[in-house]
């Protein structure tokens, strides 16, 4: 049980976008996408696990918050290293660009992986 199910909800569906690169080509970097998806946009999904929700700072203070328990904040942390790589590394690129890489590639991985724990 957690005390923000919708807080929850929204961190489950940016996984999800986390772990679907097909997804962000289109929605992201695409031309033929009629309107941007802006609350699936990358910086927003950023502002909302390390600004709004603070998990790189405290990612056991989200624990009865929006996690289950503290084996979902250690599951939970390896995405939130690899983000901070691709932040640090990639802070002033296109998403075009940062998709490409090989860390955004870990990202990807990473998130996949958390679908299934974080359900």
């Amino acid at each position: 049980m957690v005390l923000y199910e919708e807080l929850r909800d929204q961190l489950k569906k940016y996984i999800r976008i986390l772990a679907n690169i097909d997804y962000q080509r289109r929605a992201w970097t695409s031309v033929d996408v009629p309107t941007k998806i802006t609350s699936d946009e990358p910086l927003n999904i950023i502002n909302f696990l390390f600004d709004e929700q603070r998990l790189e700072e405290d990612l056991y203070g989200a624990v009865g918050v929006i996690l289950k328990d503290s084996e979902e904040a250690s599951d939970i942390r390896p995405l939130i290293e690899a983000l901070d790589t691709v932040i640090n590394t990639y802070l002033l690129e296109t998403e075009s660009e940062f998709l490409d890489s090989e860390e955004w590639k870990l990202v990807t991985i990473i998130a996949e992986e958390l679908i299934s724990k974080i359900a």
